[in-house]
């Protein structure tokens, strides 16, 4: 008997085939195993997104921030005339938000407020003194944009508007 201490070059290359068709026909399911998970990430970052939408339409409600208006035309609201850059808060931000359907908010605004990732810094910010050249830990991209408002009723004497509940809708730029 001979003593044989490896394997000879056809063994080899005979379990490197075997190997080869079992990766070819296991990789299409690998690869669809993978692109499902990716959907299903991309779609709880966007339910996250909507989520962080609700949550700051309804500190805004509640007067726990102030809204500050972007808008270019000036606009009244209640007798009150507010520019661009003031404040608007308590009922009248109510009024405001029912007369306007609700108010557009992009992905920058809820990171700079603390509503989503407070690990995520957007290119231009400025991080330990430095100015960053490009996104650093963020989902989604800083124009991603939002439509929230609130939900309403009148009151039972027709006095005043009473939230009903809260929306949070992504309008554009959040693929």
């Amino acid at each position: 008997m001979k003593n044989k201490n490896g394997f000879t070059l056809v063994e080899v290359l005979a379990v490197l085939s075997v190997v080869a068709v079992v990766a070819i026909m296991v990789m299409p399911s690998l690869l669809k195993s993978f692109s499902n998970a990716k959907k299903m990430l991309n779609k709880y970052d966007l339910e996250g997104v909507t989520d962080a939408g609700r949550t700051y339409i309804i500190d805004l409600d509640n007067d726990v921030l102030a809204y500050t208006y972007q808008g270019n035309n000036n606009v009244t609201v209640d007798g009150k005339v507010y520019r661009k850059g003031d404040q608007i808060r308590g009922y009248d931000l109510k009024l405001f938000l029912i007369n306007q359907g609700g108010i557009e908010v992009t992905m920058q605004t809820l990171v700079k407020e603390g509503y989503y990732d407070k690990n995520c810094h957007y290119a231009g910010e400025t991080v330990n003194g430095v100015v960053l050249t490009k996104d650093q830990n963020c989902h989604m991209p800083k124009n991603c944009t939002l439509k929230v408002g609130i939900e309403y009723k009148i009151s039972a004497d027709g006095a005043y508007y009473v939230t009903t509940g809260y929306t949070s809708k992504i309008l554009r730029g959040c693929e």
